[in-house]
């Protein structure tokens, strides 16, 4: 008969010191000063137009290592740009950098003719859609997504492909 009711406090109590090591590390993550600084007087209006990419250099904080270097592209307004490489090419770099969650580099991101960083985040980030997914397809459904889109005329060209 005293065995529930000591298993029970004995619950409780381990629930409640992992509720007590969790908030913990909450609180933590929200004390933590942002890197990335809002401007006051930034921009306020949403960004349109062709959004410029133009980054000679690019590395980490506290990291020697060049992440980025030499990219530069284009993208009109209204177009889509898919991201593709191998791992450790600059995917998610770009993709941050995009993000203004690093604002220290080596050349200009633009978009509407205006520097990305000169933007307040709140107009600046809802114009900037993202969908960043890890997907790992087999030759056959990559070869069927390729035929969908038009891309690859025929059967031949689409094995040399996939080699």
């Amino acid at each position: 008969m005293m065995i529930w009711p000591i298993f029970a406090v004995g619950m409780l109590f381990n629930t409640m010191e992992r509720g007590n090591a969790s908030y913990d590390r909450v609180m933590r993550l929200i004390n933590e000063k942002s890197q990335v600084i809002d401007q006051p007087d930034g921009v306020m209006t949403r960004p349109s137009g062709t959004l410029r990419f133009d980054i000679t250099e690019f590395h980490y904080p506290d990291d020697t290592a060049i992440a980025l270097h030499d990219v530069d592209f284009s993208l009109a307004a209204g177009k889509t740009l898919g991201i593709v490489g191998r791992v450790g090419a600059g995917k998610t770099t770009i993709m941050r950098l995009l993000l203004r969650q690093f604002e220290r580099y080596q050349g200009t991101i633009q978009y509407g003719k205006t520097d990305i960083l000169d933007y307040r985040l709140d107009a600046y980030l809802p114009a900037v859609g993202t969908c960043l997914r890890m997907a790992f397809y087999s030759q056959r459904q990559f070869g069927t997504i390729l035929r969908l889109r038009n891309l690859m005329p025929h059967k031949l060209r689409l094995n040399k492909l996939l080699r």
